[in-house]
């Protein structure tokens, strides 16, 4: 099957397009690079070395039967979207190219305004794409768990749920509750496109994905392997792993206000296992939407967790409450989203979070020169 990978140079991109050549699949990888230009942007650079695109793409084709080929490209351009889909006619295509960060988008009105439109241009262009070139191509999407927001009804649906409204019933989009303009953008991704495959019958799989954290599969086979790790609070760096690059310079973690606040998480191994299954079992419906995530954690909880690993491999960290940075419902409440499509699919959680924790201590270990202290205090507000 040849993939075509949007976004390949990302965090969970690069590592995810190795994970289809380890499996015979051929892919064209496409990127601008802003990633790398955004991170720098706000101070930051990946925690671990990550080489030129070109490189990387050599260093796939030496160790796995799947043919790679990188493509430089902006998928914001519809031009060069229709010409590469229309001439390479990939057998389905993951769109992982958009802005991921939160802070970022609400750093200023340039950055959120860079957002929307990086997000929602890329996600429109693709579907006019499919919509004159092939509409049978099947597409998994990456949304986020984050569109949901703050919801405190306890189990969260996959998608829709059934709503009744003075006595009649109807079956609609899960309501949306988004934290920043990064969010709103996912939101409007999800809304064009739940749209589009109702009146132009294309095959969308939108994956509501939780916080991913960690290191990658193919780390110990060449260097040239490594996907980035960014730990930057103002940008691009995940909690998790954020927590992991304190423990390794003795810094405390920093937990955000209260430290209730609930998620799902999965490591970067998860999310590339659950996006594979996805791509690789395409839905008979012209729309699937997945919650992807192995648990959820309450920040307090995932604090204690680092604390515990890291004491085990002799660091003593303690753990600091810093106010809150951003505008969200600290208090306990009910979050409890499904993932039951996920599981029907077959995924199975590769480790434990605390094995997988223990394996990126080690790892960014040999790096902690490369951490930067000041990164890790938000300086970014919502208010």
């Amino acid at each position: 099957m040849l993939v075509l990978v949007l976004g390949a140079d990302g965090y969970i991109g690069f590592p995810y397009l190795i994970g289809l050549c380890s499996r015979n699949h051929d892919v064209i990888g496409v990127d601008n690079l802003k990633r790398r230009t955004l991170v720098s942007k706000v101070g930051g650079k990946s925690v671990t070395r990550i080489y030129e695109p070109y490189e990387r793409e050599r260093a796939v084709n030496e160790y796995f039967n799947g043919e790679y080929r990188f493509v430089f490209g902006d998928v914001t351009d519809y031009h060069f979207l229709y010409c590469l889909i229309k001439t390479e006619e990939p057998d389905a295509i993951v769109n992982l190219a958009q802005i991921p960060s939160a802070p970022y988008s609400m750093r200023d009105i340039r950055c959120a305004t860079e957002t929307v439109i990086n997000n929602e241009l890329g996600t429109l262009n693709l579907l006019f794409a499919l919509k004159n070139i092939d509409k049978t191509i099947p597409v998994v999407q990456l949304a986020t768990l984050g569109e949901y927001g703050y919801v405190n009804w306890g189990e969260l649906p996959e998608g829709f749920m059934e709503i009744e409204y003075k006595g009649r019933k109807d079956v609609v989009p899960v309501p949306k509750q988004p934290s920043s303009f990064y969010h709103c953008s996912k939101v409007n991704m999800t809304t064009f496109t739940i749209f589009a495959t109702s009146i132009w019958d294309l095959k969308f799989t939108e994956i509501y994905q939780g916080v991913v954290y960690g290191v990658s599969l193919f780390e110990e086979i060449d260097q040239r392997l490594y996907t980035r790790f960014d730990i930057d609070a103002d940008g691009f760096g995940t909690v998790i792993n954020r927590f992991t690059a304190q423990a390794v310079i003795n810094h405390p973690l920093t937990v955000y206000g209260k430290g209730f606040q609930k998620r799902g998480y999965l490591s970067i191994k998860d999310s590339i296992q659950a996006l594979t299954l996805a791509i690789e079992k395409p839905p008979k419906e012209n729309y699937r939407a997945i919650n992807q995530f192995s648990e959820t954690f309450r920040l307090n909880e995932l604090a204690e967790i680092v604390k515990n690993v890291a004491k085990e491999l002799g660091y003593n960290i303690e753990i600091e409450h810093l106010p809150n940075p951003r505008v969200e419902v600290e208090d306990e409440h009910e979050y409890n989203p499904v993932n039951k499509t996920l599981k029907e699919l077959g995924f199975k959680q590769t480790q434990s979070i605390e094995d997988e924790i223990r394996e990126t201590i080690q790892i960014i270990e040999q790096f902690k020169h490369r951490i930067r202290r000041e990164l890790l205090i938000p300086k970014i507000t919502w208010c």
